[in-house]
């Protein structure tokens, strides 16, 4: 089964991710902040990552910089789901290297075949 982590301060958001996701049988790991989501991304390996980008302590960039620059953890799809959708945004996470930069609110539909694309191509 393939493990999600879902770094979202938003408990309602949240939760709505991990209950869409979990519908189609995914394993999941879920965070609030930057700190704990680092964290878990070294006790959990997931096999993706799904970033919110205002996050307390920490933001989401700060957050894909250090799955990035982690050999062993470089690799893991990173998705970064806001709701900041301005264009210099999106391309600072495309060049710090996200694999997607989706914005909120998003169609269950959209997250879900997002997902599924990058964890298909990561095997």
């Amino acid at each position: 089964m393939k493990r999600i982590l879902i770094i979202e301060d938003s408990t309602e958001y949240r939760q709505f991710i991990a209950e869409i996701l979990r519908l189609c049988g995914f394993e999941l790991v879920e965070a609030e902040d930057a700190k704990k989501g680092i964290e878990l991304v070294f006790q959990s390996n997931p096999n993706l990552i799904i970033c919110d980008l205002h996050l307390p302590i920490a933001d989401g960039f700060s957050t894909l910089t250090a799955v990035r620059s982690d050999e062993a953890h470089s690799q893991i799809p990173f998705v970064i789901l806001s709701a900041d959708t301005q264009s210099t945004q999106i391309r600072r996470g495309i060049e710090l290297g996200a694999n997607a930069y989706l914005t909120k609110p998003i169609a269950a539909s959209e997250l879900v075949q997002t997902v599924r694309h990058f964890l298909q191509n990561a095997a």
